[in-house]
């Protein structure tokens, strides 16, 4: 299996769920978008959203369950461990982001979903609306 491109977007999710949850906990898709919005004060894409957790999630790094989304135990133990979390979450976000292999800073155009793979378009529209609230 060929190793997907990782994305800054990709590295803006597992910070938000490293945001959004606790050990053992997983975020739902409104809560995730919260907590991205927390972090770097935008609402995520659909297609950053959707296509970031299907390159995410193969490789391990996010866990897909009934309930939500949560970083991998990997992940977590390598935000406590090596970077300064969230006293200085810029630059633990850009040590993660090498931790995984993403590119630096987006420039271009926003990634568009092809699939539904992981979140479908009326879920994400449902969250956001809920979000706006």
């Amino acid at each position: 299996m060929a190793v997907p491109h990782l994305q800054s977007s990709d590295t803006w999710i597992l910070v938000a769920l490293l945001r959004a949850t606790e050990p053992g906990q997983f975020a739902s898709v409104a809560e995730l978008i919260r907590a991205a919005d927390s972090v770097n004060h935008a609402v995520i894409t659909y297609g950053e959203l959707e296509t970031g957790l299907a390159r995410l999630v193969p490789l391990g790094h996010v866990i897909a369950g009934p309930s939500g989304y949560a970083p991998s135990s990997g992940i977590r133990e390598f935000w406590m461990a090596k970077t300064n979390a969230w006293r200085s979450v810029y630059r633990s976000w850009e040590k993660l982001g090498t931790h995984i292999g993403a590119a630096g800073t987006h420039q271009g155009p926003l990634p568009e979903a092809s699939t539904e793979q992981y979140v479908t378009n009326a879920a994400y529209e449902a969250a956001v609306a809920a979000y706006a609230l």
